[in-house]
């Protein structure tokens, strides 16, 4: 969202700002639920190292 989005908002309007890392890491366990289900003979791990690449400052 950029800066006039919040700004131009209607009273009682939600709006929440949140990047691509932290939008779908919550799905992870989801996506890795489904592919083991759906193709057991695949390999499918969820990696311990993961995080955001991009730093903001």
């Amino acid at each position: 969202l950029k800066y006039h989005d919040f700004t131009d908002a209607e009273p009682g309007t939600w709006l929440v700002d949140i990047g691509h890392f932290e939008s779908e890491k919550f799905a992870m366990e989801l996506i890795l639920r489904y592919i083991r289900k759906n193709f057991p003979n695949f390999a499918v791990f969820i990696s311990e190292q993961a995080r955001n690449p991009v730093s903001f400052y």
